[in-house]
């Protein structure tokens, strides 16, 4: 869930899907979305990296 904060920013409540750090306050995160029996599933990664290693 994506939240407002007062400084303007955004807070991600989500984890990276490959290994567990919070997306808070992460500048690189990634975000793979695919449509799976019919509804949209959105996977979250704190790099680059982690998406290339699960995806590997």
């Amino acid at each position: 869930m994506r939240t407002c904060r007062t400084d303007g920013g955004t807070t991600d409540g989500h984890d990276c899907r490959m290994c567990g750090e919070s997306l808070a306050d992460t500048p690189d995160q990634r975000v793979l979305t695919a449509v799976e029996d019919g509804t949209v599933v959105h996977r979250y990664f704190c790099s680059d990296e982690c998406l290339e290693r699960w995806s590997a």
